[in-house]
């Protein structure tokens, strides 16, 4: 099962549209609400989170292609560094992952350190950065390591080794990822044992 959700009615009219088209319909839950505050409503505790939120500084919107323009500001406009919504984010994406869930989330191509420090200081280990297909950082996928979901255990910090998810997170950037960090991630994946409902 996949929760899918926006704040703008008409994005979510769309992603029905979508889901639809490709017959997934059935496997999705469409909910309305702000970042990821409706997961947190159902009592939602997921094993893996994709966020896009708006990264463009607002001082840059104007000067944005026509094309992207077009665009609701609603989706573009991140504030004045870009990254005013990633805290809180970050920190409701803490309250809904269990132990050694992963979370994936994508930002402006000038964002990634900054990224990265964010979701460390909130319980996270970033351990893959991901780039497009024209090679710009624009992703990063991060292991919980210190959840807030009541009566969790939390993992120790990730040891070397590979992570196999950093293949679904590359695929899903179209692009390759990479590890700069010597640490890397734990040989033995550990599944949440709270299902989605």
């Amino acid at each position: 099962q996949v929760w899918l959700t926006d704040l703008s009615p008409a994005a979510l009219k769309q992603t029905r549209q979508n889901a639809e088209q490709n017959q997934v319909l059935d496997r999705c839950h469409l909910c309305q609400g702000d970042l990821a505050q409706p997961l947190l409503e159902a009592g939602c505790h997921p094993d893996l989170l994709i966020a896009n939120p708006p990264y463009i500084p607002s001082g840059e919107l104007d000067t944005l292609s026509p094309q992207v323009q077009r665009e609701p500001r609603l989706a573009l406009d991140g504030g004045v560094d870009g990254l005013a919504l990633y805290p809180r984010l970050i920190g409701q994406c803490r309250r809904l992952l269990s132990p050694g869930g992963l979370l994936i989330l994508e930002h402006g191509d000038q964002q990634q350190d900054q990224v990265c420090q964010l979701l460390a200081e909130q319980g996270f280990f970033p351990g893959e950065r991901l780039f497009d297909l024209g090679g710009r950082p624009r992703g990063v996928l991060a292991r919980c390591v210190s959840s807030q979901v009541p009566g969790a255990v939390n993992v120790e910090q990730p040891e070397s080794g590979p992570h196999p998810p950093a293949a679904l997170a590359a695929a899903l950037f179209g692009g390759e990822g990479d590890a700069p960090w010597e640490a890397g991630w734990p040989q033995q994946e550990q599944e949440s044992d709270i299902p989605i409902p």
